[in-house]
């Protein structure tokens, strides 16, 4: 807990950089250009999420840094908090849960390694655990389906 608090704070200071040379104000108009109903909001910031944390596969720093620019649209579109931080978190889980390069994924390459090695079998690739997921792509197809189709107050 004491390295990911760490690591939280040096993203901060990274964030912070970032803004102050302009790099937020670039991507949260680059979502807000292509927005133009709450329901598109919502899906900004999914997609938002989602391509931060292809970049840096792992979820509580994508939440850190896509947060603040969330909160913007969720301001401008007026959307509730309890929304978007379930966005958020939804779809970073099932972005971090079929990327190849993501913790679950090469742990359960590593665990399969040992397995396998110690049969004389070939170690699996990630398109081999990839392709037997169910939970994260039903997670990502839930999440969808809830942007598309709930009621929003």
């Amino acid at each position: 807990m004491f390295e990911l608090s760490i690591l939280c704070l040096v993203i901060g200071g990274v964030v912070g950089i970032i803004k102050y040379n302009g790099g937020i104000d670039f991507l949260l108009n680059s979502v807000l250009k292509n927005i133009n109903s709450k329901k598109g909001a919502e899906l900004g910031i999914a997609a938002l999420t989602a391509v931060v944390n292809c970049a840096l596969a792992n979820n509580t720093i994508t939440i850190v840094i896509v947060g603040p620019l969330a909160k913007e649209i969720s301001d401008k579109y007026q959307l509730q908090g309890k929304r978007v931080a379930s966005i958020m978190d939804t779809v970073s889980c099932f972005v971090q849960g079929v990327i190849p390069y993501g913790a679950q994924i090469l742990a359960a390459l590593a665990a399969s390694a040992m397995v396998l090695g110690s049969a004389g079998k070939t170690a699996l690739s990630p398109l081999d655990i990839i392709s037997n997921l169910y939970y994260p792509f039903l997670t990502g197809v839930a999440t969808l389906a809830f942007i598309l189709f709930s009621k929003r107050k």
